[in-house]
């Protein structure tokens, strides 16, 4: 399900984020890094780490739905650039932000995979810095751009899950 209003906003001019991608990647650098130099206690083994591969080839799953819905809907998928269509189907039934929970879920997946302590420390890290970067901003696009429409959706479907 999707709507589109009349008009559209304009991004922020002064806000130039790192796409959630690098962001990901960085975090996933800084987990093999952790765990190759000061890894701590092995808190995974075996079945966790396998374990760990589902979780990755899932959240994987999860970012190329959502790049799929948007390209059905013909709106952009780039973070802070003006949506066409607010998407509320699929996965945004259950998330307002499924992609960076999938995100969120290649970091856990890759953590337990690795099964080291430290690479744990770095999971937490990406979600708080995509609400407190992207997020934020986002969601003022889409109020501004979507009124009563992304305020209704807003109050029916959480932020992550």
């Amino acid at each position: 399900m999707s709507s589109s209003p009349p008009e559209a906003p304009q991004a922020p001019d002064d806000h130039h984020p790192i796409m959630p991608p690098f962001v990901l990647l960085g975090h996933l650098v800084a987990q093999g890094v952790l765990h190759l130099t000061i890894s701590g206690p092995q808190l995974f083994s075996g079945a966790a780490n396998a374990l760990g591969l589902v979780f990755i080839v899932s959240g994987i799953a999860m970012v190329l739905l959502i790049a799929s819905a948007f390209s059905r809907e013909h709106t952009t998928i780039l973070p802070l650039q003006v949506s066409d269509q607010l998407v509320t189907g699929g996965l945004f039934e259950y998330s307002r932000n499924p992609i960076y929970l999938g995100m969120t879920t290649v970091l856990l997946g890759f953590a337990l995979f690795l099964g080291s302590a430290t690479p744990m420390l770095i999971v937490p890290i990406f979600p708080w810095w995509i609400a407190r970067n992207i997020i934020v901003h986002e969601q003022r696009m889409l109020e501004e751009r979507f009124g009563d429409a992304y305020r209704n959706y807003k109050q029916r479907v959480r932020r992550w899950i």
